[in-house]
């Protein structure tokens, strides 16, 4: 009995301190999964996905959306009917193209919602891990301004210029605009009378004064103011 437990107790080394169990092995990892599975996927619709437009799609014909069940309604009365279908046109295969079609929106659908969902779980697992990163920046910046390593320095260094604001914009001066007059004889008066009137005052303060005029002669004694001198005599 003695020996078996000392067998059991002994394969990882000493009494009282067994050898852990060995960690399981790390399964596959999700992302490099669903990358395969991605290049599968697009593999397969490698066909359809040639048939987009390289022009853009700003310019295409839009479809109504209240009209979009009755198209395949129209696509069979021209099979049925070769009367209704246009020239050039084939619409059996059309009605194929339809169908086709109608999948691919369910499917974008699922794609679209799948966007949404990991756009999520990104922000929210980059919002975690940058407040802890704050965190570590804090405690790097503290040390490294009491003379630590070097290296975190300069870590440190890089960290604050990237979080730094760049330089600021200039400000653009904005001179209002004086509203227009309403149109007619009247409003091109009003517009002008402010030109002429800055020209008046203008021509106005660089004119010279004129020169004072000159004092009147005065006019000789009359006759009689002669005579009585005259007569003094």
């Amino acid at each position: 009995m003695t020996q078996g437990t000392d067998s059991q107790t002994s394969v990882g080394g000493d009494r009282g301190n067994p050898v852990p169990s060995p960690t399981p092995a790390p399964g596959p990892d999700p992302v490099t999964a669903a990358s395969d599975l991605l290049a599968q996927i697009l593999g397969v619709l490698t066909a359809i996905l040639a048939g987009a437009t390289s022009g853009g799609t700003k310019k295409l014909l839009k479809v109504r959306a209240k009209a979009v069940r009755l198209i395949p309604e129209f696509l069979q009365l021209a099979v049925s009917q070769s009367v209704y279908a246009p020239k050039g046109s084939d619409p059996a295969a059309l009605l194929q193209e339809w169908d086709l079609v109608s999948r691919l929106v369910a499917f974008l659908s699922t794609v679209s919602g799948l966007h949404k969902e990991l756009s999520a779980v990104v922000l929210t697992k980059e919002a975690e891990i940058w407040k802890t990163v704050l965190a570590i920046y804090n405690l790097a910046a503290a040390h490294a301004n009491a003379g630590g390593d070097k290296s975190v320095a300069d870590l440190v260094s890089r960290m604050k210029a990237a979080l730094a604001n760049g330089p600021k914009a200039q400000k653009s001066v904005k001179t209002p605009i004086k509203p227009t007059p309403v149109k007619g004889a009247k409003a091109k008066k009003a517009l002008l009378a402010a030109p002429v009137l800055e020209a008046a005052l203008a021509t106005a303060a660089e004119a010279k004064p004129a020169a004072e005029p000159a004092p009147l002669p005065v006019a000789p004694g009359n006759g009689s103011g002669g005579g009585a001198g005259g007569s003094g005599h």
